[in-house]
């Protein structure tokens, strides 16, 4: 029986946990999966520098690299980033601190995907390939199937300048959009599209920041810190290097914010941004704002101004360095669904994209290529072993692909489910951070009765054990 063929468009954390769980399987000769990605195959040294921080759920991101067979690596990676939270007012007074509950373990985003991509064979992955389109055959082909064309083509232009970049076709029987916010795949299966969160985001890096700002080091901690109030929040993940990542969270009324204000065309020159930022009563230019959360802006700003002079001497610039990145965060509506339709399907934000203010998004997109994983190879275990020893083709494929597409209309239907209630949660802690005037009282007491509840739930069952 020909393998069935999978394609998984988009290399991020939800897209290489799929690789890696169906390379982690014995179904080599059941299915065949390829990866295409628009960005260049990461080197060492991009997978090296500051990346933020990702908080894996037991539930969730644990579970899914414990299927991957990766939870021993994992635990020699994740020492980088620490558990420990600082939730603090525009200020600087802390409201909230703790060092974490050792449930939910941190890693730097580049070493996530440095690790589910040491499972993944590099002829699966495609790097540097710009997707074009997908198209499905107008006929069924001679086994009854009608397979979808993946259209795609180099990234990268043409060296001769009058000739295009030619395009390459390959067929499919499954196409998986694992391709972010603004997925391709997710348009053809709904009109719907992704709207303005009513959040802006200015992400800054510090390197060294023990070293060049320790006092700033030892304001924002040693995991994450918050500081919110009057619509705004700045927030900071420790990440590899003695790095910090900075996010700057602004409540916007138009998505075309950051473009109207000047923000995106002073993202390319740090120490304008800087003084706007910080003489822009609307911004973070007022009594609103403590010392030291502005000397954190400020210092975001500087280090920028000194990689930038640092490409400058060497007359080069280092082409990995992401530098200051302003954007609109887009969600999708909290009760999004699509049709099911044969050949296609979608995970992670593809699915269900949410803005970052309950932690969940890797983890969501984890847990979908799981369930999305065993949903697929589960067609073929669900097979006898008469079947399997006497070769049976099941006409050629054909009555294979119709159970694995009722498996997947199955997993749609409860990832929907699953994934509901935490984007309800997303949404609330926005409001409750975001637009709360009395920020961040109302969402420290939240956490605080989340906390206690949770403490009592375990303190009564192990009573209950106890009893036993």
């Amino acid at each position: 029986m020909a393998p069935i063929k999978i394609a998984i468009l988009g290399g991020g954390p939800g897209g290489l946990t799929l690789a890696s769980l169906l390379s982690s399987q014995d179904f080599s000769s059941d299915i065949s999966y390829r990866i295409f990605d628009l960005r260049p195959r990461p080197s060492a040294e991009q997978l090296s520098l500051p990346s933020g921080s990702l908080d894996l759920h037991a539930e969730s991101g644990l579970l899914a690299l414990s299927a991957c067979n990766l939870t021993a690596q994992f635990q020699a990676l994740k020492q980088e980033c620490s558990e420990a939270s600082i939730i603090a007012d525009a200020q600087g007074k802390v409201h909230w601190s703790d060092d974490g509950f050792g449930e939910r373990p941190e890693i730097a985003r580049n070493k996530l995907t440095e690790l589910l991509s040491s499972v993944v064979p590099d002829e699966r992955v495609r790097w540097g390939c710009k997707f074009v389109g997908v198209v499905q055959d107008g006929a069924a082909n001679p086994s009854g199937k009608r397979e979808w064309i993946v259209k795609y083509k180099s990234a990268q232009p043409s060296k001769i300048e009058s000739e295009a970049e030619p395009i390459s076709e390959e067929p499919f029987d499954l196409i998986i959009g694992a391709d972010g916010a603004h997925s391709r795949i997710r348009s053809l299966l709904t009109p719907i599209q992704p709207y303005y969160s009513s959040i802006s985001c200015i992400t800054l890096t510090i390197p060294r920041i023990s070293t060049l700002y320790p006092h700033l080091s030892t304001t924002i901690g040693t995991g994450s810190f918050s500081a919110m109030g009057h619509r705004k929040a700045v927030m900071s993940q420790r990440g590899a290097g003695d790095s910090a990542r900075i996010y700057l969270m602004l409540h916007t009324s138009s998505s075309s914010y950051l473009e109207e204000s000047g923000i995106n065309s002073l993202c390319s020159s740090p120490s304008q941004l800087k003084e706007k930022l910080l003489s822009d009563e609307s911004l973070f230019g007022n009594s609103n704002w403590g010392l030291g959360i502005r000397e954190l802006i400020a210092a975001g700003c500087d280090a920028e101004t000194a990689a930038m002079e640092s490409d400058d001497r060497s007359s080069k610039r280092t082409y990995e360095r992401e530098g200051i990145t302003a954007r609109p965060l887009d969600m999708l509506p909290v009760d999004f669904t699509w049709t099911h339709k044969r050949g296609l399907t979608l995970l992670g934000d593809a699915a269900h994209l949410m803005t970052p203010f309950a932690g969940e998004g890797v983890n969501c997109a984890m847990l979908d290529a799981l369930e999305l994983s065993k949903a697929i190879t589960s067609t073929f275990t669900s097979q006898t072993e008469t079947q399997r020893s006497q070769n049976v083709e099941l006409q050629a494929n054909q009555e294979m692909l119709e159970v694995m597409d009722g498996k997947i209309e199955r997993y749609e239907k409860e990832m929907w489910e699953r994934v509901h209630p935490i984007q309800v949660e997303t949404e609330r802690n926005l409001r409750m951070m975001m637009d709360d005037v009395n920020a961040p009282r109302g969402f420290v007491e939240w956490m605080r009765g989340m906390i206690e509840a949770a403490m009592a739930s375990g303190e009564g069952e192990r009573e209950g054990e106890e009893r036993r």
